[in-house]
């Protein structure tokens, strides 16, 4: 049994290196590429995958999603190139033919309406949970040859981001839909068709609890004053400035904002100083010399 990558969308803040990605997805992708959209993004298209940017709360902002077999294929590059973006979808799903004692319709009367809804025409679709909410799961029926039946994970907020570190943490499918299996309100006699117990899920709850914090982090570090950030690039002090950041960020969740930042700003303007002055001792030697 295998779980597969279905569909993901990771985003970033940073649009300097867009043309760059565009470039190298084209690369690992060749052939087939035209301009596209989706809501406000535009830019390039090709059958499962798109690449753009656009604007979110009022600032410039990119994502790449891919879907179906695409998904899968384009995962390790995924990590190789896009590891400093964040998830804000991915889904997960293992399809295994329908097992003919197992009906939809009692799972359905077992959970009853108001955690699931059940959706029938040719073929029966389960769905557990909200489409809004975090995790939203599907159960379906898909007709080829024969009758298959589907169980799918759709990861969103901060599900999504935890799926996205434990990817990158080499944390395989498998192991991911696991998780999630172990945790929906399936009933056994469902879950068991699903189940493999050779995979080790145990270190990922640890990663999912982290998550949210590591997000609370990130958010506070982009909130930062943009004279700070500036800091960072700076190439006679900006690594210092890096790990100055980095540890104020750890106390970032429970800490008044203003007052992090006047700290901080405090450290910069003492760095600020320390290398003006280097730079000054710098040309009096030189002119001694």
């Amino acid at each position: 049994m295998s779980a597969h990558l279905d569909y993901i969308r990771l985003a970033t803040w940073d649009i300097v290196g867009y043309p760059t990605i565009v470039s190298e997805l084209m690369q690992q992708s060749p052939g087939g590429w035209e301009h596209g959209s989706w809501l406000q993004y535009k830019g390039w298209r090709k059958e499962q995958i798109f690449i753009g940017h656009g604007e979110q709360d009022k600032k410039r902002h990119t994502i790449i999603q891919a879907s179906g077999n695409m998904a899968q294929e384009l995962k390790e590059w995924l990590v190789e190139n896009c590891f400093s973006w964040y998830a804000t979808r991915i889904d997960y799903q293992v399809t295994i033919l329908h097992p003919y004692h197992l009906s939809l319709e009692k799972i359905h009367q077992s959970l009853g309406s108001k955690k699931t809804s059940l959706i029938s025409s040719e073929t029966q679709t389960l769905y557990l949970g909200k489409r809004a909410s975090d995790i939203f799961t599907r159960l379906y029926q898909k007709k080829l040859a024969a009758l298959w039946l589907r169980l799918e994970f759709e990861l969103k907020g901060d599900r999504a981001r935890g799926a996205w570190v434990a990817m990158l943490g080499q944390k395989t499918n498998n192991q991911i839909f696991q998780y999630y299996l172990g945790r929906s309100i399936l009933p056994e006699a469902a879950k068991k068709h699903y189940r493999d117990v050779s995979v080790d899920t145990n270190d990922l709850a640890l990663t999912a609890e982290l998550t949210a914090t590591a997000e609370k982090k990130l958010a506070w570090l982009q909130s930062i004053d943009q004279a700070v950030m500036l800091a960072i690039t700076d190439h006679e002090i900006g690594d210092r400035v890096k790990i100055l950041v980095q540890s104020w960020a750890n106390y970032a969740p429970n800490y008044d904002r203003g007052h992090i930042v006047e700290n901080l700003q405090h450290e910069l303007m003492r760095m600020i100083e320390e290398r003006d002055m280097a730079l000054a001792e710098l040309d009096i030697m030189k002119e001694i010399e």
